[in-house]
């Protein structure tokens, strides 16, 4: 085991206390020292880090899997056993709530994200990110699938509001969740992407 300084310890206690005092369940039993926790591809890479802390702190188990929140909300419209649901959006939680599928009162907010259009060339995009790419679109712009995931959905909303939708559209390539949507921009398949 690693040793942790003091700093690193308080860094990593609001994390584990957000999972720990996490409500939102979506079964409605919890099988007492293990929880399986379905998380959104954006809060993926944080979730390593919480588990560690938490087994340490608590001895319970945790394991978790990620994908897009249309993907994992469909998983537990189907029953899969997901004690916990980190989703990238409210509106699939608050449904899963109305449909019976989650416990009434469970939902809060316990990360905000932000859209960001990226590149691994850093030259790549100016200041001004509509500029860049009105003037120089990308020969391939990775996004995730509206139809899945939010960051999909907030991609497409900010090219509508561009109005460079239309314009852009067959330049799109389609991940199914904003991890892909970044593995085809960090790759280089896609110059430029929203993650």
């Amino acid at each position: 085991m690693r040793a942790m300084s003091n700093d690193t310890r308080r860094r990593r206690r609001l994390p584990l206390w957000v999972l720990a005092g996490l409500a939102f369940t979506v079964g409605t039993e919890v099988r007492a020292g293990d929880a399986l926790i379905a998380v959104a591809t954006n809060f993926g890479n944080v979730m390593p880090l919480l588990e560690s802390a938490f087994e340490q702190e608590t001895e319970h188990e945790l394991r978790f899997t990620t994908g897009s929140t249309g993907q994992m909300y469909a998983q537990i419209r189907q029953h899969a056993p997901f004690d916990v649901f980190l989703a990238a959006d409210q509106g699939r939680a608050r449904r899963l709530v109305e449909e019976g599928l989650a416990v009434a009162g469970s939902r809060f907010t316990y990360a905000r994200g932000r859209l960001v259009l990226w590149s691994k060339d850093s030259d790549r995009i100016g200041a001004d990110g509509a500029a860049t790419l009105r003037e120089s679109p990308p020969r391939v712009l990775a996004l995730a699938n509206p139809a899945l995931a939010p960051y999909g959905v907030a991609g497409r909303q900010t090219l509508e509001a561009l109005g460079l939708w239309s314009r852009l559209e067959p330049r799109i390539a389609l991940g199914q969740n904003v991890g892909q949507a970044y593995a085809m921009t960090a790759t280089g398949a896609a110059d430029m992407g929203f993650v």
